[in-house]
């Protein structure tokens, strides 16, 4: 049986349970033999299972909460939080543990968090409320609430029995006076809290005159205190020096305040204080002026400006005659030089145009190079008719790229099968380009013409013909360039995808029933050609059974070692995964379009490192 804390009726026949731990209860039928009992917890709208206390406020059922007040709307069966009800006097995080209605359209409500217990008293008709027991401190947490008449009411518990009186007046109306106590300069007081004496002997309260203090003691500490002794040790104080600080401060405890190094001028210090109601006392001001320092007087600066002037003058003196001398000596050079700089811009100018005319033959030939590099890539029309669910990201750094997708379709073989690579060449630009030609050219050769049909065999031969086309297997050849790969072939019928890599691994996404399942294919730990120190380079092929929903991705390196972010590192394998697990649930054309958002903010300013391609297809 749960600990029940409140219990409220609603008719003869019902009633609400208020729990420590689970919910809230409501018992039908309660006089007859079967009654119903209804459970409801946070699934029924409550913020938390604890201490949903239940109250009956002007025929509302109200339930004080962890989070503030919620009402239980009979129409939707649901608890909803209430803001027309002295909301404003408390925030998500107080637990209400009583709300008790008064008289004179009042409420009493007690609230408590971790850093106040305290009572609010709410007019329903004004929506204001006010805080008479604050200068009675800290309560606990557990209270009973009676009111007695209009006027008094009751409060009992640990902290023993109070009586309040509302005809009596509150304390929290009365006005009250900010004083400063003490102006202290350096071991000398400038001011002890009070003016003199006047020819009647009495204190003088007002400031008469400005003292004024030396540059060398420009360190100033002020004391003072609100004259509100109701719980004293809640009264606040605010203050700004004007001529040097920009506003008002926070609210603090701390009643004193030291300025040190104070320029020279003239300053106010301004402060006010809030009592344990929260009522602002008139302020007190305090006004003095720093003395400049004897190098920045009026004096010293008539001083320096007769020195300037008259240095100016000497300077000025000697200078017309060296520019004279300068001068001739200058025309002279100028007639001489004048010859040479033409013919030298002549000569500049005449390099100038040729360097243009060689840069404009190397950007067309580039861009010639990307158009035939396009023309040997897969259409995307005829990758898309085999993979609906698809995608190709490609973003060569340069004009031309050294990674490359390759595409073989089903229809070139007599089986069901379709061949698919990324490929990561050594370099980019233009040499890259030419390493993705030659990495294109051979695996058609290879399937087309030796007829390799094996994901492991059809890498074995691309390793040697790479390094016979490059003659990397001359021992003198010092060419280390080749290419990182990642092949597979997918058997269209059965969804069976047979996959061999050269350092580029294979990620599969999985749906299952509470997410997707992350499957890392690795790849053998060595490239396409370059330098070989084995005898024999052996590449190994691994079956996957992919299932309907799966999703496939191949890559190079430049995505994961683009530089960006907040301090300006690689975006990392790690990081990849995770963002491609979050985006699972899209469609693959909205995931490229995510995968180029994300590349862009991280990259930011950034330049692009490396090529970057990835393929995405879900079967």
């Amino acid at each position: 049986m749960p600990e029940v804390r409140k219990i409220v009726e609603e008719s003869k026949d019902l009633i609400w349970l208020g729990t420590s731990h689970n919910g809230v209860f409501k018992i039908e039928n309660i006089t007859s033999k079967e009654p119903r009992i209804v459970a409801f917890d946070t699934s029924n709208g409550l913020p938390h299972n604890s201490y949903n206390l239940p109250f009956v406020i002007k025929e509302r059922f109200l339930f004080g909460t962890y989070k503030g007040i919620y009402e239980y709307k009979k129409n939707t069966n649901k608890f909803e939080v209430v803001k027309d009800f002295a909301s404003n006097y408390f925030n998500e995080k107080d637990q209400i543990y009583q709300i008790i209605e008064s008289l004179n359209n009042q409420v009493w409500l007690f609230k408590t968090n971790e850093t106040i217990h305290e009572f609010i008293l709410f007019d329903t008709k004004s929506k204001k409320a006010t805080f008479p027991l604050r200068r009675m401190g800290e309560f606990d947490a557990y209270q009973c609430i009676y009111p007695e008449n209009k006027n008094v009411t009751w409060f009992g518990g640990p902290d023993g029995l109070f009586r309040y009186d509302a005809s009596k007046p509150s304390k929290d109306s009365i006005d009250f006076n900010t004083k400063i106590r003490g102006v202290y300069c350096m071991n000398d007081t400038l001011f002890g809290g009070y003016y003199g004496f006047d020819s009647e002997n009495k204190k003088i309260e007002k400031q008469q005159s400005i003292p004024e203090v030396i540059y060398k003691n420009n360190n100033i500490n002020f004391e003072f205190a609100a004259l509100s002794f109701d719980n004293e040790k809640e009264n606040l104080y605010s203050y700004y020096l004007e001529g040097f600080d920009r506003g008002w401060s926070d609210w603090t405890s701390e009643s004193k305040k030291s300025y040190t190094n104070l320029y020279e001028g003239t300053y106010t210090f301004h402060v006010k204080s809030k009592n344990v109601y929260g009522k602002v006392g008139e302020e007190d001001t305090y006004t003095f002026t720093i003395l400049p320092p004897w190098y920045r007087t009026t004096s010293a600066y008539l001083i320096y400006a007769i020195g300037a002037v008259m240095m100016v003058y000497v300077i000025t003196q000697l200078s017309t005659r060296r520019l004279k001398r300068a001068k001739e000596k200058l025309e002279a050079i100028v007639i001489s030089r004048t010859a040479e700089v033409v013919a030298e811009k002549e000569e500049v100018e005449k390099q100038k145009k040729i360097v243009e005319v060689k840069n404009k033959d190397i950007t067309d030939s580039i861009n010639y190079a990307q158009k035939i590099q396009q023309a040997i890539l897969p259409l995307p029309d005829e990758f898309n008719k085999v993979f609906p669910q698809s995608f190709i990201y490609f973003q060569p750094r340069d004009i031309v790229s050294g990674d490359f997708y390759w595409f073989y379709p089903p229809h070139k073989m007599s089986q069901n099968h379709v061949y698919l690579a990324a490929a990561d060449c050594t370099g980019h630009g233009v040499p890259g380009a030419f390493m993705s030609m030659i990495g294109n050219t051979l695996l058609n050769e290879i399937l087309n013409e030796k007829q390799v049909y094996e994901c492991d065999a059809i890498l074995n031969q691309l390793h040697n013909e790479v390094r016979a086309a490059l003659k990397q297997d001359i021992a003198q050849n010092t060419t280390n360039d080749g290419m990182d790969i990642a092949l597979c072939r997918i058997d269209l019928d059965t969804l069976e995808m047979q996959y061999a890599g050269a350092n580029r691994a294979l990620y599969i996404f999985r749906p299952y029933v509470a997410g997707y399942e992350f499957i890392e294919v690795k790849p053998n730990k060595f490239s396409i050609g370059g330098f070989q120190a084995e005898t024999s380079r052996q590449f190994n092929a691994h079956t996957i059974q992919l299932k309907q929903g799966d999703t496939f991705y191949m890559f190079s390196d430049g995505y994961a070692d683009q530089f960006g972010g907040a301090k300006n590192k690689k975006f990392m394998v790690k990081r990849l995964q995770h963002e491609l697990m979050g985006m699972q649930h899209l469609p693959l054309h909205e995931q490229k379009l995510l995968i180029d958002q994300l590349l862009h903010d991280w990259k930011g300013n950034t330049e692009q490192v490396d090529d970057i391609l990835m393929i995405g297809v879900r079967v």
